[in-house]
């Protein structure tokens, strides 16, 4: 990405921007470096894609500004992930470069999450519904042996 702002409005708009994603701004603020993270560090107790483990560092050099993402999931291959990930560098990509607005920024990214959010719904619903299920299958026995005994 090539920008004509300077390292510290540059890396304040990316901030704000990561940020509305739940990334957070590791290491030292001053630097042309740096590094933002979301997600639980352990990537085995990833139950939805909000949880994954996810890095993106920026390196800022005289009006370039190189993005790198790295995932930290056992299913790397999901193309949900990709596609975020591009959602954001092409986000980020329009909002330093072409000055794009950060609301319009945003939509781009939105567009690319729409699938992951959708699949994360989905797949609360599936897990409230069997927690439901197993607790009325244990919950009606028990239910029926006190009323028997009254």
């Amino acid at each position: 990405m090539v920008t004509t702002l300077g390292p510290g409005q540059a890396f304040d708009l990316v901030e704000g921007f990561l940020g509305a994603y739940g990334f957070k701004r590791l290491g030292d603020p001053g630097s042309v470096q740096r590094t933002f993270a979301r997600g639980k560090k352990d990537s085995n107790a990833v139950a939805y894609f909000k949880d994954v483990p996810l890095k993106v560092r920026l390196d800022y050099d005289r009006g370039r500004l190189n993005f790198a993402a790295s995932i930290d999931f056992r299913n790397k291959e999901d193309a949900r992930l990709r596609d975020f990930t591009v959602g954001l560098a092409v986000g980020l990509d329009r909002l330093l470069e072409d000055r794009l607005d950060i609301s319009m920024a945003h939509a781009m990214v939105e567009s690319h999450a729409e699938a992951v959010q959708k699949h994360d719904k989905r797949l609360k619903i599936i897990r409230v519904s069997l927690v439901s299920l197993l607790i009325a299958i244990i919950a009606l026995p028990i239910l029926a042996g006190i009323l028997a005994s009254m």
